[in-house]
């Protein structure tokens, strides 16, 4: 769901320090971009700078916040710190969203750095996915995408409806639970069981982006299990400390117990589906908006996304490091993660960024050796989030419009559109510098 470095702070996330030593709520952390934003549009750029190198600080991989300090610099008259901003965004593939940035433009001439940099670096189209099938309704706003293997049916939950839809392999659609039953409030990530015909689904929200939203509900999120034959719940597990929370992903482990990312509380969860414990394994704030989660095939590591970087969680010791990662890899803000085959595959979205990527990883999954963008500025993408993988590809939603909101919460209704899943190859990672625009058109 949707998010001036130190040479110090660069180098302690590149060799994988304790992320405990990064934590900040997201609270704190959206006020300094709501500072950084507010003295941009304001005119004061040297207070927008101070507020973008406060967010370099935290996040320094982020394209979001790289971008907010190369614009605030390229304002600011900073021209030097505002292209050496740019040139790291190039190098960390992030091209297209460099060469539509209008004070990048503005710099044309002074920035012969970047601008080499950039004539260098591919940031052409790379659409190699193909369109497996449209959603039935536009008001979906669609963020998590399951898949049954014994029916070959597809799950998606509903963010603004509350609900559960059932896509049949014949392309009919149906409500696996309709809108608001069981007190569902917006559905976030689903995962069918692995050895259980069950479905879990993440239930929460932290707005009001919701059909019949009610304010009470805010912060308020659960586990949901549902018989995936019937569709009744067979448990629903409410976080009732107090808190604020948003379950937002999960995964399930070899031996079935299910491990939660709670965006807002920075943190993860474990549930048992026996006993219906749901247990935090981390502290609060422990994590800077936690999203996507993986597991490897041994059970051994969890892998978490946030907007920071990827964590390494080792269930056992409850040791908790980020992935080191070479200067030139970004794998900040990624919103659905998955494993593959010895690599982990992210999808990263949001401040004009759509792309999936597959994170090479070590022997020892402590670091990551390098990247490759599987999919990058398809038009399609407008905002993909989650999606499953199924045999050799991965089928996701690419276009939720989860923007699709005024500032009060109505939805927009003009323009509105039927949300896309599409199917991207896996296999060899299906040739990815190949760019195959006449899909992409479509």
């Amino acid at each position: 769901m949707q998010q001036l470095a130190t040479i110090a702070l660069i180098g302690l996330v590149m060799l994988g320090v304790p992320a405990e030593g990064l934590a900040m709520s997201f609270n704190e952390f959206e006020a300094i971009w709501a500072d950084a934003r507010r003295a941009s549009s304001g005119g004061h750029y040297e207070e927008a700078l101070a507020a973008a190198a406060r967010l370099q600080r935290i996040a320094p991989h982020h394209p979001g916040v790289e971008s907010i300090y190369a614009r605030s610099a390229a304002r600011a008259g900073r021209v030097s710190d505002a292209v050496d901003a740019y040139a790291r965004l190039i190098d960390q593939g992030y091209g297209g969203l460099v060469a539509r940035d209008p004070d990048f433009a503005a710099l044309r001439g002074r920035a012969q750095k970047a601008e080499r940099l950039l004539l260098r670096s591919q940031f052409d189209v790379l659409a190699p996915s193909r369109l497996a099938f449209r959603l039935a309704d536009p008001h979906t706003i669609p963020e998590g995408l399951a898949f049954d293997p014994h029916t070959k049916s597809f799950l998606v939950s509903s963010n603004y409806l509350r609900k559960i839809i059932v896509r049949k392999p014949s392309g009919h659609f149906r409500d696996f639970v309709q809108s608001g039953d069981h007190g569902l409030l917006p559905v976030q990530g689903l995962k069918v069981g692995r050895s259980t015909p069950v479905l879990f689904a993440c239930i929460g929200t932290d707005d009001n982006h919701y059909q019949n939203a009610v304010r009470a509900d805010l912060g308020r999120s659960a586990l949901f299990v549902f018989d995936l034959t019937t569709g009744t719940v067979q448990s629903a597990t409410w976080a009732d400390d107090g808190r604020f929370h948003l379950f937002n992903d999960l995964v399930e482990g070899p031996d079935g117990s299910v491990y939660i990312t709670d965006s807002r509380d920075g943190r993860i969860y474990s549930f048992d589906p026996n006993t219906t414990d749901l247990s935090p394994l981390t502290d609060p704030n422990s994590l800077l908006y936690p999203n996507g989660i993986a597991i490897d095939p041994t059970g051994r590591f969890l892998f978490v996304a946030d907007l920071v970087g990827i964590v390494r969680f080792d269930i056992a010791t409850k040791e908790m490091r980020r992935l080191s990662e070479p200067h030139n890899v970004s794998s900040a803000g990624i919103d659905g993660l998955y494993y593959f085959r010895g690599d982990l595959i992210g999808i990263q979205n949001g401040f004009g960024v759509n792309r999936i990527m597959a994170f090479h990883l070590n022997g020892a999954s402590e670091t990551i050796t390098g990247p490759r963008a599987l999919a990058r500025d398809d038009p399609r993408m407008k905002e993909a989030t989650e999606g499953v993988i199924v045999g050799s590809s991965l089928y996701f939603l690419a276009d939720n419009q989860q923007n699709a909101f005024s500032p009060d919460g109505a939805l927009e209704l003009h323009g509105l559109r039927r949300a896309l899943v599409l199917k991207l190859p896996l296999r060899g990672f299906a040739a990815p510098d190949k760019v195959e625009r006449t899909e992409a058109a479509r």
